[in-house]
């Protein structure tokens, strides 16, 4: 609640916590000028109020520098939002990775530019739905939903009682969170990775099974090295095993390495025995074969981007027949994670295949093979 003076207000914010601000009009315009800290009592607020307003009547008052506005005066929804992003904690807290604020970045210069410049107190319930009309209207929800989502947390920082720059969050559209342009993501069968490896280019058919079988995200199966493999005979069959500990990403046009997308993604991943001939000759094979080499490296010898592998796919998807299918790198991920569910594993055994933090996650990736009347026939064996 604020308490009105003849210069400024004081509003209590939390136990001990009050916060001091005042208009001004400077070139024009009146803005509001904040205390550049909390105060823990209502007399030292107004203490500040009147230290302010001597200024004022003494002609030394000036605008409060701009280096943190958000210590100054009501920052815009740019300003707040990038200060979240610094701010902003994973469930371990840790800091957010350089990706992830990336992504939050781009929706702030994208999706969410119309709210740049506006003061984070001026945005409100009926601004928030017309935007997301309009995104509606675009046709890409899932996109939309994401920034919605990022946008929906930054309000919950600026409406928290201990920082109060808003009263309540405006982001109150039912289910604007989990929207979806609804198109089907696709799981590769075995019987299609074979087709897909045997009319790529040669360089790749070995990449395809191991992100396949291994359940591999792309970038970390583009930054494994040589030293990564390690080829083990338990006494019945010879296996690698490969040793997962960090991923490559393109951020504003660099590669940057870095540790895996979570924590359960660290680990050693077993590779079927079947792969053990086809793995030791595309090692062998590399022209570069010192411990430390990429052991899926582009055409020159760097990392292999995304959409590299993505156009290759997509030109042996033409050549099998399967150009319908929109194939992606990321649809060996998820045919590798129902190929593995298919062999009648639970779904936390799913999880670890694809080193996953949640069984939620994980399940995301295991998609139907058209197996329910196989099922079905299952559940019981002959009546008597």
């Amino acid at each position: 609640m604020a308490t009105k003076r003849n210069f400024g207000s004081v509003r209590q914010l939390g136990r001990n916590k009050f916060q001091a601000s005042y208009k001004r009009k400077t070139n024009g315009v009146t803005r509001t000028f904040y205390a550049p800290s909390w105060f823990p009592s209502r007399t030292e607020a107004n203490a500040w109020l009147s230290g302010e307003q001597n200024l004022v009547l003494e002609g030394k008052w000036t605008e409060p520098g701009t280096a943190n506005k958000l210590n100054t005066e009501m920052p815009t929804f740019e300003q707040f939002a990038l200060r979240h992003i610094d701010l902003q904690t994973t469930s371990a807290g840790l800091g957010l990775r350089e990706s992830v604020k990336v992504k939050y970045k781009s929706y702030i210069n994208n999706q969410l530019a119309v709210f740049k410049g506006m003061p984070i107190d001026s945005i409100t319930r009926t601004t928030v739905d017309e935007w997301w009309l309009k995104q509606r209207e675009t046709g890409k929800l899932t996109t939309a939903s994401k920034a919605y989502k990022f946008m929906h947390a930054v309000f919950e920082r600026a409406a928290d009682p201990d920082s109060g720059w808003v009263a309540v969050n405006p982001c109150k559209v039912k289910g604007a969170q989990n929207a979806s342009t609804g198109r089907a993501t696709t799981a590769v069968t075995i019987d299609e990775l074979h087709l897909l490896a045997a009319n790529i280019n040669p360089r790749y058919k070995t990449m395809l099974y191991v992100a396949t079988l291994g359940g591999f995200r792309f970038g970390e199966l583009a930054a494994l090295r040589i030293a990564d493999f390690k080829l083990v005979n338990d006494g019945a069959v010879a296996f690698y095993e490969v040793t997962v500990e960090r991923q490559i990403q393109r951020l504003n046009g660099d590669w940057v390495l870095g540790a895996t997308k979570t924590a359960a993604g660290e680990g050693a991943v077993r590779l079927n025995s079947s792969l053990t001939p086809m793995v030791s000759e595309h090692l062998d094979s590399l022209p570069d074969t010192e411990s430390e080499s990429l052991a899926f490296p582009s055409a020159n010898g760097g990392y292999l981007h995304n959409g590299v592998l993505a156009k290759e796919m997509k030109l042996a998807a033409a050549r099998c027949g399967l150009v319908d299918r929109s194939i992606t790198p990321h649809s060996l991920r998820r045919g590798g994670a129902t190929a593995y569910a298919n062999t009648g594993v639970n779904i936390d055994e799913v999880k670890e295949f694809l080193r996953d933090s949640s069984a939620a996650a994980a399940l995301r990736y295991v998609k139907s093979t058209n197996r329910k009347a196989v099922h079905i026939e299952a559940m019981m064996g002959p009546l008597a």
